[in-house]
């Protein structure tokens, strides 16, 4: 379990993750959730947390795959981003299902945008790869505003690349 000030990620279809505030709640400015973390026992103090949910994280493998055919399997996409170092100007927004934490925006569409003649599909699996730290990286700073400080992220494994 993360002690106060450290967050814990968990990765899969979403990403999902949790900011230990402790003792304290803290109610978030800054687009995400404030949960009850764990209590650890009948006389223990409960601990709270701030939480952002990413709706699209590893789905967005799943659609190179399954919907464009870029990669066969989801397994593939780390080795054919590699083979670039940059997205080339493309950027990737997986908003498959609108935006969650930190900007709650149903109406958001997913985007590719900087496509050009010389676009080819490492491009394509780096910026989406890169999506996803971006997502991650929005939920963090809001998380360090809201708290006040920053703490240490562990990442846990989920079902990333089913």
């Amino acid at each position: 379990m993360p002690r106060k000030g450290e967050a814990k990620s968990t990765y899969g279809t979403g990403a999902f993750i949790l900011l230990n505030t402790g003792e304290e709640v803290i109610p978030s400015k800054h687009g995400l959730l404030t949960t009850l973390a764990f209590k650890l026992g009948k006389d223990a103090p409960a601990n709270y947390a701030l939480e952002g949910s990413i709706a699209i994280d590893g789905a967005a493998v799943q659609w190179l795959r399954d919907s464009l055919g870029i990669i066969r399997s989801a397994s593939e996409i780390e080795e054919l981003a590699s083979q670039v170092e940059s997205t080339g100007g493309v950027y990737f927004v997986p908003a498959f299902n609108g935006l969650f934490a930190p900007w709650w925006r149903d109406d958001a569409c997913g985007v590719c945008i900087g496509i050009t003649r010389f676009t080819n599909k490492s491009h394509i699996a780096r910026a989406v790869l890169e999506s996803m730290c971006f997502q991650v990286k929005d939920v963090l700073d809001s998380m360090h505003k809201d708290a006040g400080e920053e703490g240490e992220t562990k990442n846990e494994k989920g079902q990333f690349f089913t």
